[in-house]
């Protein structure tokens, strides 16, 4: 199955620091918002992202540090592509208790938070290999080695046909 991100927006105000192991860590809780098609059924999503939540943005090899970026203090919502494809892997893709993204639909939430973020197609697709490449791809499956898995909430699902889980 494919996974696109039709939409993909932050509510709240965004304030963050850098770890003492080079991490980011949020200061404030803060509202992912993306709407998704899968299996020709759409629905709203909003992730809560809790004060304290860590990650060490954007894996890549120290080569590609002059295309992509670990994180960019100038585009928020590139940085909630890797924390949200950071959760979902720590999760095994369980979105919620109804819904379970594979490990492909994860990298296409992705890379389609990149899109939105206005990233390019070519370049997203390069950000998605090398995360496959460098970040290990299934041996992070699962993985909560910062501890940040219990400080996301899928706070809504909404279903376009009507359904809600909130």
């Amino acid at each position: 199955m494919a996974v696109t991100v039709k939409r993909a927006f932050l509510q709240g105000m965004l304030s963050w620091y850098f770890s003492k192991a080079g991490n980011v860590r949020l200061m404030h809780d803060i509202l992912l918002c993306l709407e998704i098609e899968r299996d020709k059924r759409v629905f709203a999503v909003e992730l809560l992202f809790k004060k304290g939540y860590e990650s060490d943005g954007l894996s890549r090899p120290d080569f590609a540090a002059k295309w992509i970026k670990k994180f960019d203090k100038e585009n928020s919502l590139y940085n909630f592509a890797g924390f949200a494809h950071d959760w979902l892997y720590s999760r095994r893709g369980f979105l919620s208790d109804i819904i379970q993204l594979s490990r492909s639909e994860c990298d296409d939430v992705f890379r389609g938070i990149l899109r939105e973020a206005g990233v390019s197609r070519f370049m997203a697709g390069v950000m998605d290999l090398a995360v496959g490449l460098f970040a290990g791809g299934s041996k992070h499956w699962g993985d909560d080695s910062l501890g940040s898995r219990d400080k996301v909430v899928c706070s809504k699902i909404i279903f376009a046909d009507g359904g809600e889980k909130a």
